[in-house]
């Protein structure tokens, strides 16, 4: 078990990358996760009133707002934020970004092509 995580009465516990001034501030697991699922569905909102239905647009902007916090999160508060977009659908990898920035370009190209 990590320095980050610590267990009270069969209650898993981890440093709260949310408090900055308490050095070892903790927080539950399972409350951490909760926040991480709030700030996903957030960022899919506010996505979604930004590209209206356009998908391939929506989808674009929502990784990049996800993968911009996953990459400001550090070990192992990475990978439950992670593993909480992967349950909700949102996948963060490399290649899958990659295939969405491709269809969104290819969409703009579309919307461009209309407008001359």
């Amino acid at each position: 078990m990590s320095q980050a995580t610590q267990v009270f009465n069969g209650v898993m516990f981890i440093t709260n990358p949310f408090e900055k001034r308490v050095a070892g501030a903790i927080i539950r697991v399972d409350v951490l996760e909760r926040r991480f699922a709030a700030s996903i569905k957030a960022s899919s909102k506010l996505a979604l009133d930004r590209c209206g239905q356009h998908f391939e647009l929506y989808e674009m902007s929502l990784l990049t707002t996800l993968r911009d916090q996953y990459a400001a999160l550090t070990f192992p508060h990475d990978q439950l934020f992670k593993r909480e977009a992967e349950r909700q659908g949102f996948q963060l990898d490399d290649g899958h970004y990659q295939a969405v920035k491709e269809a969104a370009s290819n969409l703009w190209e579309e919307i461009c092509e209309d407008m001359i």
